[in-house]
């Protein structure tokens, strides 16, 4: 399977998923840029609880390989003196395609922490986030990081 299937394969599983997402109320469109690059949605169920959806390539070890995420979040204020800024923390899982092979997938599973900043009467939102993780096949500890924005419906 050429990568452009797995492509095909990662937007198609976004998709279906994102019927879920768009049913509801309170979500946001995004990009993230770091170790990764990925288009995001996120739904947000409360004030507190988040899903969010994640879809791009990895940018590690000199190559580019698709990935997928689906994450679970929490979020909090940082203060009552700060309006606009807080924190959050969850997990994520994560399916990663490994281009030299035609079957290699890996299953990360992560524990995201984050800072979000949200502007005042806009519906945009800046996040930074740190992601360690653990990569199944591979066997490995790790860690990456982005920098986002999202846009909320």
């Amino acid at each position: 399977m050429n990568k452009y299937w797995k492509l095909f394969i990662i937007l198609l599983i976004s998709s279906f998923t994102t019927s879920f997402v768009y049913s509801q109320s309170q979500y946001s469109l995004g990009l993230q840029l770091g170790t990764h690059i990925s288009a995001s949605l996120k739904y947000d169920k409360n004030d507190i609880e988040s899903f969010d959806i994640n879809a791009g390539f990895t940018r590690q070890s000199n190559s580019s390989t698709p990935l997928v995420s689906i994450g679970y979040l929490r979020n909090y204020e940082i203060s009552s003196n700060y309006e606009g800024l807080g924190w959050y923390f969850g997990a994520r899982t994560y399916l990663d395609f490994d281009n030299n092979s035609d079957i290699s997938i890996d299953l990360l599973i992560g524990l995201p922490l984050g800072i979000t900043y949200n502007f005042n009467e806009s519906p945009f939102q800046l996040f930074v986030e740190i992601t360690p993780y653990f990569a199944i096949r591979q066997n490995e500890f790790n860690a990456h990081g982005v920098l986002g924005g999202r846009f909320y419906f």
